[in-house]
């Protein structure tokens, strides 16, 4: 039996996972075939399931690596900044990030079945939840010692609406091109939304 190098074989998951994003994003996730997938990476369908199983698979790793994204910002603060400076790092992490076209395909397969569709529910239901419980254990990490002793759930509910206000924005300033982006630039913006919700971290 051939013996597989890792390394290629990661390689060669990373380029059919990024072929894949960029069809679900055009086309959609259920409308995307796997014969489309292995067309646009320029190899047999056949050799795809030597990397994925299937194409609920592809979209699990997918939302598994945007995750991890998320959560390495969060991970590499550095812990002598003020709350106010971190949250504004991990903002403009974060919306910077989605100049990369594969973070903005990602933010267009969610936009465009996430409302509509099941699959996309399903497989974040169905993740499993030490990636959550992780991101918690590291907010607790950051954020301890600092203001207010709030618990660890009152941490995670204040930074998933930070997060989700960090979301709104980038959909409007990366993908529309409309709203607070045409009136503010990015580091405006960011530093507002930090200023409010390190107040409320520390209140």
């Amino acid at each position: 039996m051939r013996k597989v190098d890792p390394v290629v074989h990661g390689r060669q998951r990373e380029r059919i996972l990024k072929c894949a994003l960029s069809l679900f994003a055009s086309r959609g996730y259920d409308a995307a075939s796997l014969d489309e997938v292995a067309g646009k990476c320029r190899m047999r369908k056949a050799s795809l399931y030597h990397y994925f199983a299937s194409k609920e698979e592809m979209l699990r790793e997918l939302i598994g690596w945007h995750m991890k994204r998320v959560h390495a910002n969060v991970m590499s603060l550095p812990l002598g900044h003020s709350m106010e400076r971190n949250l504004f790092e991990i903002g403009m992490n974060f919306v910077q990030g989605f100049g990369l076209r594969e973070n903005r395909d990602f933010l267009r397969l969610l936009i465009r079945d996430a409302g509509t569709r099941g699959c996309l529910r399903n497989v974040y239901n169905r993740m499993d939840r030490t990636a959550m419980e992780d991101a918690m254990k590291a907010m607790r990490v950051v954020f301890a010692g600092r203001g207010k002793k709030t618990s660890l759930r009152e941490h995670a509910r204040i930074m998933h609406q930070y997060m989700g206000s960090l979301f709104g924005y980038v959909v409007e300033a990366r993908l529309l091109r409309s709203g607070p982006s045409v009136m503010f630039g990015d580091r405006e913006y960011v530093g507002s939304l930090a200023r409010i919700f390190a107040a409320r971290l520390k209140a």
